[in-house]
């Protein structure tokens, strides 16, 4: 009997083990260097900062960093190569703060549909992040997604 809870135990152990990788493989990680230069509608020229986005089969979750720019109003994932503005896709941030770091996650709600991920996670270098506020309303920085 005490060999057979030690075998159950060793194989919950390893059944463990590989439902982590799993998940891990279900989920992609990006990142862009935002500066107001970057940001084609005449953004923030002192503005920088850093997007982490994380996806998710359902959802993608973000930390933005952002510095020189204000009170962000506003961020979003747009679609658009280096130089080229494009439609929103999904919204990151819809909300006025002071806050120099925000983080958070959007679902379907927002724009963060199964397709719209799977797109930006085959082909990142074409979406970009840009955060908005009340001086630069067409975007104060921005950057292309990148591994």
């Amino acid at each position: 009997m005490r060999k057979l809870l030690v075998a159950a135990a060793a194989t919950a152990l390893v059944a463990g083990a590989v439902v982590p990788g799993v998940d891990a493989a279900s989920r992609t990680k990006l990142k862009a260097t935002l500066t107001g230069a970057a940001e084609g509608a005449g953004g923030d020229a002192d503005g920088t900062g850093t997007a982490r986005i994380r996806l998710f089969r359902k959802k993608v979750c973000f930390t933005i960093r952002m510095q020189n720019i204000g009170n962000s109003a506003a961020a979003h994932i747009h679609t658009g190569a280096r130089g080229v503005t494009g439609p929103v896709l999904v919204t990151l941030i819809d909300t006025v703060s002071d806050a120099t770091t925000r983080t958070g996650c959007s679902g379907k709600a927002k724009g963060a549909t199964q397709r719209v991920i799977r797109s930006i996670r085959r082909h990142p270098r074409r979406f970009y992040v840009n955060v908005h506020n009340a001086e630069h309303p067409g975007g104060a920085i921005r950057g292309q997604l990148h591994r």
